[in-house]
């Protein structure tokens, strides 16, 4: 599974961000859906082959109604067929507090559980943007009033917090978490420690034309995040490229970075966890 709750509280980090926690692996922690132990794996050095996650221990199972559990099992299409409940009861907070040790008085002391895993509640915080981008790529259409708070961007939901990359700045230029498709065939313009990708157009009757870039700046992330970083970019580009006379459809990048009305068609992001890419069924 790719994301892990500090046992005994509400607080969820996605695995490919613990390189920079000091001793994350001394941390209790559970599923976010019910109280599995699990732990972090792949997550420690850029030596591992296959992306950083969390793993459940052998011969145990998670609880028989967790819906955790099943997201992972049947992909995000489970949220169209109703199983996952509304968005709003599993991403509602997102904060992006600075990267820490866990020392004693801040790793989770509840006990952990020998006998059937219990369920918990749902509404968690989470310290990146992936899962409520997964939420909002399924749901896109649906009504989007479900609840959601990100730090430092302004409105209560879904539909308030999301907003087309073709969409000119708004007065804070840092409000909302832009999205738009990936324009593969455009080559990665890197320039020191900065990568530039580019948004395919976007058309629509009432807003003008506009071809948004994402500039990147890789400066003060870890090793193992550039790498994460670089790897899933160049996955999603090769995987979306045409193949026996068809393309498939591209990914949708996800950014939550500063977006100056002098420069309407470019979205600074200079943190890994403000980041996603979230690829079509």
């Amino acid at each position: 599974m790719d994301e892990g709750r500090i046992a005994g509280t509400p607080e969820i980090w996605d695995a490919t961000q613990l390189s920079r926690l000091d001793d994350a692996f001394d941390v209790l922690w559970e599923c976010p859906g019910c109280t599995l132990p699990v732990y972090p794996a792949a997550w420690r050095s850029n030596e591992h082959k296959v992306t950083a996650h969390f793993r459940k221990r052998p011969k145990t199972d998670h609880h028989h109604r967790c819906k955790y559990d099943l997201l992972c099992k049947s992909g995000p299409r489970s949220l169209t067929d109703r199983q996952m409940g509304r968005p709003g009861s599993w991403v509602d907070t997102i904060t992006f507090p600075e990267a820490r040790p866990f020392k004693a008085d801040s790793v989770a002391r509840a006990p952990r559980n020998r006998g059937v895993p219990d369920l918990v509640e749902h509404s968690s915080t989470r310290h990146s943007i992936n899962a409520a981008c997964q939420f909002h790529h399924v749901t896109a259409g649906s009504r989007m009033d479900w609840p959601l708070k990100v730090e430092g961007v302004t409105g209560g939901n879904y539909f308030d917090v999301f907003a087309p990359a073709c969409f000119p700045p708004s007065a804070d230029p840092e409000s909302k978490i832009w999205f738009g498709e990936l324009h593969v065939t455009s080559a990665l313009d890197v320039v020191g420690t900065e990568i530039t990708i580019t948004l395919n157009e976007y058309v629509r009757d009432v807003i003008p034309s506009m071809r948004a870039v994402v500039v990147v700046d890789l400066d003060g992330w870890s090793t193992d995040q550039r790498r994460l970083f670089l790897d899933r970019l160049e996955e999603v580009r090769a995987a979306s490229k045409w193949t026996k006379g068809r393309r498939p459809r591209a990914p949708i990048i996800y950014a939550l970075g500063p977006r100056r009305p002098g420069a309407p068609d470019v979205i600074r992001l200079n943190h890994p966890r403000r980041f996603a890419i979230v690829t079509r069924p």
